[in-house]
């Protein structure tokens, strides 16, 4: 700990773009209208990191020759675990960030996944889904295999409600014309949510389907619509509409609608926000991650609003890394999510010892942290 403020990383689970995995903040489980929140994204009314957090702490995952981390995809904590998807490796990490296990299960046969397009952690099992195989291949932690789920059709992203039932989310990439489908634990799939109208031949890797939940329930997000919504059995249900004042806007679109393939070319580098990311909600105060592209950085950036869940009124907006904190040096906004009340965030050493440098500073050179070394992760606990 560095600032004297220590957020509590036990039972700790983002992000933007192709690392994106299932958010959840502990909520009150309330009945609320659906928000119309108008957001202002102008740099002159950017918030500081104080009005969102207030403390962080960190966990260094233990760096070795058998546990080296080229890129981190996707990660997802359970009480006991870290568990980081690096390319089709999968490591395990204990919650102090002590290396435990990985494995590569990737190939050809029965046991095996040929593409590894998303993981999910639950009761101790690692799921893998193999989009183009339409199947997800189950595993224990040390990489034994236990069994495959075959599915009726591809899928780009999947959440285990428990061992018992999954949800699936095909992207409106796939011929079943529905943007979610509720299966068991063998695949069947039991009903289906979210209906569109022509199949797209191409996979947004930056869309988060499954964006955190409020209460007991999943919230999910639809391709290329502002629009936030509670997963049904059987349909969405609008929780938040969103508009932003950047200099170009979407159209306004529902899944009966959106050409996915016209919107993935009209938008490309264009200084609006076409998808939405994570959302939070602590006691009737919510949080929304987004990416915005910013023709300085030609890339894109994320950022972040608070709001009234009940009036839809915005509280605070920031571009997460722009404006740099004594408070929270080390915030940055690349692979971000929420876990239990906290922002999560990975950063790799090497940026971690350029933002020491710029500063000044020698923290992470004193905790032995060196350019090969394994990436960082922070809990930023939100106010």
């Amino acid at each position: 700990m560095i600032n004297g403020k220590i957020c509590c990383i036990l039972g700790l689970m983002l992000s933007l773009a192709c690392g994106a995995f299932l958010t959840s903040c502990k909520n009150d489980a309330q009945e609320l209208e659906t928000a119309v929140v108008d957001v202002k994204v102008d740099v002159e009314t950017s918030a500081s990191t104080s009005d969102f957090f207030s403390g962080w702490d960190y966990v260094a995952l233990e760096t070795n020759d058998s546990c080296l981390i080229h890129s981190v995809r996707r990660y997802e904590f359970n009480d006991s675990l870290i568990v980081i998807q690096s390319g089709c490796e999968i490591l395990t990490f204990d919650r102090k960030g002590k290396f435990k296990s990985v494995f590569n299960r990737q190939g050809q046969g029965p046991e095996e996944y040929v593409h590894l397009d998303a993981f999910r952690l639950c009761n101790g099992l690692i799921y893998i889904l193999d989009c183009d195989v339409r199947a997800i291949s189950v595993y224990k932690t040390g990489g034994d295999f236990v069994r495959k789920i075959k599915l009726d059709s591809s899928y780009i992203d999947f959440f285990m409600v428990d061992e018992d039932e999954i949800v699936l989310a095909s992207g409106c990439y796939n011929s079943t014309k529905y943007a979610f489908a509720w299966a068991d634990g063998n695949g069947e799939v039991k009903s289906r949510a979210g209906h569109y109208s022509q199949v797209h031949t191409v996979i947004m890797w930056d869309y988060t389907p499954f964006a955190g939940k409020r209460g007991d329930n999943l919230v999910v997000n639809a391709p290329f619509i502002l629009t936030t919504f509670e997963l049904g059995e059987f349909e969405l249900d609008p929780i938040a509409n969103y508009t932003f004042n950047t200099p170009k806007q979407l159209p306004e679109l529902t899944l009966e609608t959106v050409d996915i393939n016209k919107m993935v070319d009209i938008t490309k580098n264009q200084q609006l926000v076409r998808q939405l990311g994570h959302y939070c909600i602590k006691d009737s105060i919510a949080f929304q991650s987004f990416g915005l592209f910013e023709l300085s950085s030609g890339g894109y950036g994320a950022n972040l609003v608070k709001y009234d869940a009940r009036t839809g009124a915005q509280i605070a907006q920031i571009r997460l890394g722009v404006t740099e904190s004594s408070e929270f040096p080390y915030i940055w906004g690349g692979r971000v999510g929420f876990y239990e009340d906290c922002l999560t965030e990975v950063r790799s050493a090497g940026s971690l010892l350029d933002t020491d440098d710029r500063n000044g500073s020698d923290f992470w050179a004193t905790q032995g942290l060196t350019e090969d070394s394994n990436p960082v992760i922070f809990f930023y606990k939100l106010k």
